[in-house]
């Protein structure tokens, strides 16, 4: 009887053995994704006249020019900034003067700020306002933040909606105190009005 257990053991062993030495041919398939593209996006901020809508846009706009100006003086120049970019995404603009050529006292006494209409309801109350700095003093600090402008949209999003973003007024106020006295006179000042937009990082 011992004789026949051990037997039956042994095969079951040897059994065993095979099976693990053996092969399983098991049917198998491929998928694949084929030419995975990717991209950079890039931030455009074009700049356009305001003509009761934004006019052309491009690199630059023509600045304004006012001579004879007197003590009490003060205009406004209106213009667009468009988020152009090629990804959808916000940006964060900043506003500088540069290449400033001023007088010594008109460049402290000539003011300038900036306001944009980041509630969309047309220049007035609610915007985003830059308090306004002598021109020399823009001159020393460092860009100020303006506004964040909406990310870029298809143009049938459209024209007058809300919710459309992408495109900002904004208006630059250029004024001289009534109390500035002959010191300014025969003194001229010029810069260059300088935006840059930054992509709003989505976290």
């Amino acid at each position: 009887m011992n004789r026949k257990i051990a037997l039956s053991a042994m095969s079951i062993l040897t059994s065993l053995a095979l099976l693990g030495g053996a092969t399983f041919a098991l049917f198998s398939d491929t998928a694949t994704s084929v030419e995975n593209t990717f991209s950079t996006g890039n931030a455009s901020l074009p700049i356009a006249n305001d003509v009761e809508s934004p006019g052309l846009y491009g690199d630059s706009i023509a600045g304004v020019s006012f001579s004879d100006i007197a003590p009490g003086f003060s205009e406004d120049k209106d213009f667009w900034l468009k988020n152009n970019s090629d990804g959808d995404f916000e940006m964060d603009v900043t506003v500088d003067l540069a290449s400033i050529v001023a007088g010594p006292d008109l460049g402290d006494d000539l003011m300038v700020g900036f306001r944009c209409d980041t509630d969309q309801d047309g220049l007035g109350t609610g915007d985003t306002v830059i308090a306004a700095k002598s021109v020399n003093t823009w001159g020393t600090d460092p860009a100020v933040d303006l506004a964040t402008i909406g990310a870029h949209q298809d143009p049938e999003v459209g024209a007058g909606d809300v919710s459309d973003q992408d495109e900002l007024l904004c208006r630059m106020t250029a004024s001289l105190d009534v109390s500035v006295g002959d010191e300014v006179a025969g003194e001229s000042v010029t810069f260059d009005g300088v935006f840059d937009g930054t992509q709003v990082l989505l976290l």
